[in-house]
């Protein structure tokens, strides 16, 4: 999964009052800084001043409260630049450093993509090969895309599935990657094949189960073996480690501990890493050299395959072209070529970056939520590669204070479209019971005194809460996950005999899409 419902406000087009409203704030902020900037000139010369980002870096941290953070700059494979930040434990004596573990999310991706590329340099499989060669049971919702997606439209996110469609079955691991490769099916097209961009991570499963069934061994093993080990990774782990592990860095979400959560490994996000070892990964991206990839498989892989929208932030930096490749997605800045992907899971960010024509590498790892990734590597960019020093942090910031409050905002939206003085259909008994949709799985509808209680059964520790009467036959629910919060609605639906059917959710997240959900009465 990427920085998703933070940086995906400026990107995708919304109906939600919340996210209308939030993103109101960073562009209306960014537009006055924007109208002092000049316009973004190439240095004589690529090279980092280290001062300035140390000075950038003094001013920023403390204010984006970020409990834990890692970075690493790489250039003409030399690291010449590090700095650590914060505590391994909320209230330890352990510094974070280069061997402090991290989460790297959908960072993950790139491994899986070089992990197919080394098995095309073996000649066991071809990028345009299809998924059903290795997979004959794979099925979508359609049968003609079914028969001719390919490995690279898995990794290029052209499948005509949606944006995180599946990602809820995913999120905290209910079901195992089988469970999810065989509900693929009913999960409804809604884009178009290969002409489209739907960002995916149960694709990205099925590229794993691709390298399963070609290798003879799981993609665990796999990337531990012809990954991990020759390039002396030796503090990395494609599934969660021990929560007692001293090394491991306490997540966080807004400021807030949350609990430490074991995930199944999978080929879209599960890798755990450290600075010391994904320092040796990004210097074999920058090594044409290199004895893991040869230079014509690299190029397939930073190869754009697939056309992104350029957000209005990036027109506002001059950025010309936005585009995903195979693992990485890609876009220009000063004239260079950046090449990046950045990773997202309750409790952690990441970001890798590269530009290959001035050798360089920057890596993030940090343990919380927050909006400064992004205006830090495009300071470090423009420190590196522009005589003009760009700072993007001040309305990221404003972004950042405002998300708490992300679900106050939505219930208010929702409270000017309220019809008062309402009563539900039905007597609140007559809700209660077990419903079931075919994709996700059950859930119950419970009364306690006077109030009904949602309990989705796979997520039954986060998605449980108490209904509150709105109007109607909806209700209102809010899900606590650390300091953050989940609002939406609960709508019961009933046939022409007031015969109670079902319900659906309205709960507007761009990751989870509950809109995708269809319960049914059993």
């Amino acid at each position: 999964m990427n920085y998703k419902w933070l940086i995906n406000i400026l990107k995708v087009e919304t109906t939600s009052p919340t996210k209308v409203y939030m993103r109101t704030i960073l562009w209306s902020t960014l537009f006055f800084i924007f109208l002092g900037t000049q316009q973004i000139t190439l240095a004589q010369k690529a090279q980092l001043d280290t001062k300035a980002l140390d000075a950038y870096l003094a001013k920023y941290l403390p204010q984006f409260k970020i409990p834990g953070f890692a970075l690493a700059i790489i250039q003409n494979d030399k690291v010449v630049y590090q700095k650590y930040y914060g505590k391994v434990k909320l209230n330890g004596d352990v510094a974070i450093n280069g061997q402090s573990l991290f989460q790297i999310a959908s960072c993950t991706k790139a491994f899986t993509a070089a992990a197919l590329g080394i098995l095309v340099q073996q000649k066991k499989l071809k990028w345009d090969d299809k998924v059903v060669q290795y997979l004959p049971n794979f099925k979508l919702a359609d049968e003609w895309i079914t028969q001719h997606l390919t490995i690279r439209d898995l990794l290029s996110h052209r499948s005509g599935l949606a944006a995180y469609d599946g990602d809820l079955l995913i999120f905290r691991r209910p079901h195992n990657t089988q469970e999810v490769i065989q509900k693929l099916k009913h999960y409804p097209i809604r884009r178009s094949f290969r002409a489209s961009y739907g960002y995916q991570n149960l694709m990205y499963m099925v590229a794993g189960e691709i390298i399963r069934k070609v290798s003879g061994k799981p993609w665990e093993a796999f990337i531990k073996e012809q990954i991990f080990e020759p390039l002396q990774m030796t503090h990395s782990y494609t599934r969660s480690p021990k929560a007692s592990n001293p090394h491991l860095v306490r997540p966080f979400i807004l400021q807030k501990p949350i609990d430490f959560v074991k995930e199944q490994p999978n080929a879209s996000g599960s890798i755990f890493s450290t600075m010391d070892d994904m320092i040796r990964w990004t210097k074999m991206w920058l090594n044409p050299q290199n004895k893991l990839l040869k230079p014509r498989t690299v190029h397939q892989i930073f190869k754009p395959h697939n056309i992104r929208s350029i957000s209005n932030l990036y027109k506002q930096l001059g950025i010309q072209f936005h585009s995903y490749g195979l693992g990485w997605q890609m876009f220009d800045f000063a004239g260079k070529k950046v090449v990046e992907h950045g990773g997202f899971l309750p409790g952690y960010m990441s970001k890798v970056m590269l530009v290959p024509g001035e050798n360089l590498g920057v890596v993030m790892l940090s343990n919380d939520i927050h909006t400064f990734r992004e205006a830090l590597f495009f300071n470090i960019l423009s420190n590196v590669l522009t005589n003009k020093p760009l700072d993007i942090a001040p309305p990221m910031l404003q972004y950042q204070q405002q998300m708490p409050k992300a679900t106050q905002y939505f219930i208010q939206a929702q409270s000017k479209k309220r019809k008062k003085n309402t009563q539900p259909s039905l007597p609140l008994r007559r809700f209660t019971g077990t419903y079931e949709d075919k994709l996700y799985g059950k859930a119950e509808i419970t009364l306690k005194g006077q109030k009904l209680s949602l309990k989705m059964l796979p997520h039954a520790q986060i998605f449980n809460t108490e209904l509150s009467h709105w109007q109607d036959d909806r209700f209102l629910l809010t899900f606590k996950m650390g300091n953050y919060g989940l609002a939406g609605f609960v709508e019961f639906q009933l046939d022409k005999n007031k015969q109670l059917t079902g319900f659906k959710l309205n709960i507007p997240n761009p990751d989870l899409n509950f809109y995708n959900l269809n319960f049914e009465k059993k």
